[in-house]
């Protein structure tokens, strides 16, 4: 994990639904999170971080790069709807490729009756 994903995790700013698919996902197979992000340009610390970029490689995995990568994109769009996420890409990067999921907002905010 990057040294950004692991503060981001520290101080407890990552989705609940993202961790809970995350945590699933390495249930099977180790997970290398290169980046936790928000598609929100200047949204607060108090919001939470719902995307994340994952490595489409594990060594320990025993499956070859795309193999891995097929099962890492499958595995996140057979998810119930309320772990599913809203968006799965996948792209080149010079360090090889990233899947990122991210999560929609929350469509309502509960608070107090007024």
């Amino acid at each position: 994990m990057s040294a950004q994903a692991r503060s981001a995790l520290a101080k407890g700013r990552v989705d609940s639904r993202l961790l809970a698919t995350l945590a699933a996902l390495s249930a099977r197979h180790s997970v290398r999170i290169l980046a936790f992000g928000d598609a929100n340009p200047g949204a607060g610390p108090a919001i939470p971080l719902r995307s994340a970029d994952l490595a489409t490689a594990d060594g320990t995995a025993g499956l070859s790069p795309a193999a891995y990568r097929r099962w890492l994109v499958s595995f996140l769009r057979a998810q119930r709807a309320e772990y599913r996420a809203s968006s799965i890409t996948v792209r080149q990067a010079p360090g090889g490729t990233i899947v990122r999921v991210e999560f929609a907002a929350p469509s309502a905010i509960i608070g107090p009756a007024g």
